[in-house]
């Protein structure tokens, strides 16, 4: 058996459960899920960046490599290396390398090296002039460039020097190949191109909010001292002067790759993705990274927004406890509503309310009572509609019992005396003849009125005939007497089977009806129209005359009969008047 809980408790148990649930569920779903949702997205947003700016170096040193190696093998390259000590015919072939200088952004400076170390050097920014030297005593970063000769030498393939400083501050590094002979048999020098930093710079570049890392995210390079190879976004002059040894680039040069949240070379906590880069000669790493604080504003902002949903759930908590309160009233006023419609006899009225509590007992008590009283109207219904059949019933009994009384006897006399008259024609008094003819015609107008009672009374061609043919009569004698023209369309009548009862009430409906055209509706023509559909009979009856008001007309015997015959048949009556405009009746019967 459950428990009844009173109105109180259910109102302060759904205040709390509504109140705490919406707290606890927006709250903390929106902001967890909201907040991995944001990491993930801004992890592969730099994931992205990263894998591009990879991509892209990689590329430009496969691109600066191919170049040099086509370089190297060309047939100028090879006659230069003889030339070195030829100045003459040196100034002829220079005009290759400056064009070499003149058509690529990428190389600022050209050394040729022989194999006795001689050296030619070309300057982009001084094309009309070279400088011819010995490697170890003029140059001005040998042992640099010592130092990727003898790894050419050993390696016999392109080589890249790492960024190294010039006298200047500037930072360059040196891409070089080796130059051989016709056949590639024997390394006859070596070719190499200075690159300045500025390249790799631009392709990093990361100033700029259209690349996807908003105002505190970069992409940088850190070789494998830990220094910076490309400019950071936050310090100047940081190309080789500030270290990056953070747990992403430990990782990265352990050959990881991945996604942390740390701290960057600034101590600032990042979202970084990291990856060692794929440049022979060089071990280097490139890191795209964000500032925490930067990547999560949006779950700060979603913070922010939560607070002040809180605040409108508050609101809407009060709201709902406005409405449990309506929802208290509402079944008073449901039982009100219910109750003034009894008053106003209408019984079928049910509150169609459950509740678990006192009001839901009230509600219940209601119905049952309502119950009870739609029951007992029933009742006087069926009642007053069996007294009303057995008076009807009662008349049209009389009315057969006249009916036989009048054929029977009556008749039978006047015909009689028709017959007796009929014989003093014979006799030869001429003023005889002239009264008794008076006296025949009045017994002829006798007999015929005697007939029309009878008919009336209980139609004989209803009994003989049926239905169908007695309405066709009827139309027929009362109509066309009243100068009347009507169109009767009759579809399945004689096929359905109705009870004698049934047949006289509907002949007495039509009756009633043709009557009142003839009397009262000055029409001209009248359209009668009945037709079976599945369990029903429908009468439509209508006339061009000129109607009347139902709103304003006393109802009298004819339409009362009219009524209450279709309501002993449990059928339907619709009646439509319009002044001028004519009276039309349907009516509906079940055959059942």
């Amino acid at each position: 058996m459950r428990r009844k809980i009173s109105i109180t408790q259910k109102h302060f148990i759904y205040f709390l459960l509504l109140y705490f649930l919406s707290i606890l569920l927006v709250g903390s779903y929106s902001y967890y899920i909201a907040k991995n949702s944001i990491l993930e997205r801004t992890f592969n947003q730099l994931t992205s960046v990263r894998v591009e700016k990879t991509h892209n170096i990689e590329v430009f040193f496969k691109d600066r490599k191919r170049e040099i190696v086509l370089t190297a093998n060309t047939k100028e390259i090879r006659n230069m290396l003889d030339l070195i000590n030829n100045k003459n015919k040196l100034n002829i072939s220079l005009a290759y390398l400056k064009a070499i200088l003149n058509s690529s952004e990428y190389f600022s400076r050209i050394l040729l090296i022989n194999n006795s170390d001689k050296c030619l050097l070309i300057d982009k920014s001084k094309i009309n002039e070279y400088l011819i030297f010995n490697l170890n005593k003029q140059f001005l970063d040998s042992n640099h460039v010592d130092s990727l000769r003898i790894r050419i030498q050993n390696t016999k393939k392109v080589c890249v020097q790492d960024y190294i400083p010039l006298n200047d501050s500037n930072l360059v590094f040196y891409i070089g190949a080796p130059i051989y002979d016709t056949f590639e048999q024997v390394m006859r020098g070596i070719i190499i191109f200075e690159l300045p930093i500025l390249q790799i710079n631009k392709i990093m570049n990361t100033d700029n909010d259209k690349n996807g890392l908003g105002k505190t995210g970069e992409a940088y390079i850190v070789g494998n001292d830990f220094l910076l190879r490309t400019s950071s976004r936050f310090k100047e002059n940081s190309i080789k002067s500030v270290t990056v040894k953070t747990t992403a680039t430990i990782n990265a040069f352990s050959n990881k790759v991945g996604v942390s949240l740390m701290k960057d070379y600034r101590n600032i906590e990042v979202l970084s993705s990291y990856s060692p880069l794929n440049i022979s000669g060089l071990k280097w790493a490139i890191l795209a990274e964000m500032d925490r604080e930067e990547a999560l504003q949006q779950i700060y902002d979603l913070r922010n927004s939560i607070v002040i949903l809180c605040i409108i759930v508050s609101i809407f908590i009060f709201g709902l406890v406005y409405l449990g309160s309506m929802k208290l009233t509402t079944p008073i006023i449901l039982l009100k509503d219910a109750a003034t419609k009894i008053s106003e006899g209408k019984y079928n009225v049910r509150v169609n309310l459950k509740s678990n509590d006192e009001m839901g007992e009230l509600i219940t008590s209601f119905n049952n009572m309502a119950e009870q009283l739609s029951l007992q109207s029933e009742q006087i219904v069926k009642d007053k509609l069996l007294r009303i059949s057995s008076v009807i019933d009662a008349q049209e009994q009389e009315r057969q019992r006249l009916s036989r009384d009048l054929h029977d006897g009556l008749g039978q006399m006047l015909l009689a005396v028709k017959i007796k008259l009929e014989q003093l024609k014979n006799y030869d008094i001429e003023k005889l003849k002239i009264n008794m003819s008076d006296a025949l015609e009045l017994l002829k107008n006798s007999i015929s009125e005697i007939r029309t009672i009878s008919n009336d009374l209980t139609p004989t061609v209803l009994a003989n005939f049926g239905l169908e043919d007695s309405i066709k009569k009827l139309c027929r004698d009362c109509l066309g007497t009243a100068n009347i023209t009507f169109d009767l369309k009759c579809e399945g009548l004689a096929t359905v089977k109705l009870n004698a009862k049934k047949q006289i009430y509907i002949f007495r409906i039509i009756q009633e009806i043709i009557n009142n055209i003839t009397k009262h509706s000055a029409a001209s023509s009248v359209q009668i129209s009945i037709f079976t559909l599945n369990d029903m009979i429908e009468f439509n009856i209508s006339d061009n005359g000129k109607g009347f008001d139902l709103n304003y007309t006393n109802k009298g015997n004819g339409l009362n009969n009219i009524m209450e015959r279709c309501e002993l048949m449990n059928g339907i009556c619709n009646i439509e008047s319009n002044e001028n405009h004519g009276t039309s009746f349907r009516i509906t019967i079940p055959t059942i």
